[in-house]
Order: C-alpha cells, then structure tokens, then sequence
C-alpha cells in the first residue's frame, strides 16, 4: 500500500492479521511514531488542512488541477517519472466529482479520527504481528527519512528501508526495487 493506502493496510494487518501474510507500506508511518519525530515535521501537511476542510476540499481538487500537478512534482526527486499522459491522468481522476469528494472525506477522517488517536496512544495497545517493511525515500517531501522508525515492542518483525534520491512517489521512481522487495518480502515463511 502506498501513503493513505498504506495507511488502510495497517489497520488491515492490525484488525484482521489472519487475512494478510506480509505487508509492504510505502510512504507512510506506522501507528506507533516517535511524536518528538513527528511534531517537528508537522509542518509539511500542510496542504491537508486544505483538502480536509469540508466543501474546500473537493473544490480544490476539482477546479485547481494546478495543486494537483504541484502535488505531484513535488513528490518525486525525478520529475521525468511523471509522463505528461500520466500527470494528466492523475489530474482527471482527481477532479471527478466522486473521487474528489473522497479526497476530501479521507483527509477529513484522518484529521478528525486517527490524529486524535495517535496522539492519544488508541493504538498503543495493538500489536502488529504482520512481516512488515516500510520504504521511504530520503527526499519525501511529506514523511522524511527520520519519521520513519522501527515500531519497538508494537510490532513483531518490521523493517524500514529508507530509498537515497527518492520522493513521496517510491513506487513511480523505483519500480524496480519496489517489486524486489515485495518479491523478497512475500517469498519469506511467516
């Protein structure tokens, strides 16, 4: 799973652990970060208190196409990756009333629901058993390098592999490593 998807396939593997035998999460943190990590980077979300807000949101990604390709270059240390058939896709499905709505209500679930709960320690009390590995690359605009820790005595057997001249869009900028690994990673016994 990638950023919010990755953020989904942790509470998978947290609420139902028999139904994944490992699990890749790209870009993103696990439940479990180091807050005097975290709160200084805060800053860097800052284009989510936009998209959260009701209304403004799903405006926002439906008449600006303009954030949306910002969002995107900015995510990547090789803005090649980005073809200017794949930008223009990404930007479409963006502004399709449906998914722009989604956008919205995903980062307003998160502000409302998940950070309380991370601040809060809600998540202390799970444990992951899942084989995990977190990539991140060394240049996220979003989740740097430093926020992405081991989990301690929450998870198992979980592994951070950070990506030297990478962005927030791993899989776009190294596919390759990104199959090897889940490769490596799903071939192991659990």
């Amino acid at each position: 799973g990638h950023d919010w998807g990755a953020w989904t396939g942790f509470h998978l593997c947290l609420g139902a652990p028999e139904r994944v035998t490992h699990y890749l999460a790209l870009n993103m943190m696990h439940p479990w970060p180091l807050h005097r990590r975290l709160m200084p980077q805060s800053w860097r979300f800052w284009y989510t208190a936009l998209l959260e807000q009701p209304l403004l949101g799903r405006r926002l990604l439906r008449n600006r196409p303009g954030f949306t390709r910002y969002l995107m270059r900015k995510g990547v240390v090789d803005r090649t990756v980005w073809t200017p058939d794949a930008m223009e896709e990404f930007v479409r499905s963006s502004r399709e009333p449906a998914r722009a709505r989604a956008g919205e209500a995903l980062h307003r679930a998160f502000a409302l629901r998940d950070i309380a709960r991370l601040l809060t320690g809600r998540y202390k009390k799970l444990r992951l058993t899942t084989p995990t590995v977190i990539m991140g690359g060394e240049r996220d605009f979003m989740l740097p390098p430093g926020v992405l820790t081991g989990a301690g005595r929450h998870a198992d057997d979980l592994r951070v592999q950070v990506v030297p001249e990478c962005g927030h869009y791993l899989h776009e900028e190294r596919p390759d490593l990104v199959a090897r690994t889940a490769e490596r990673l799903f071939s192991r016994p659990r």
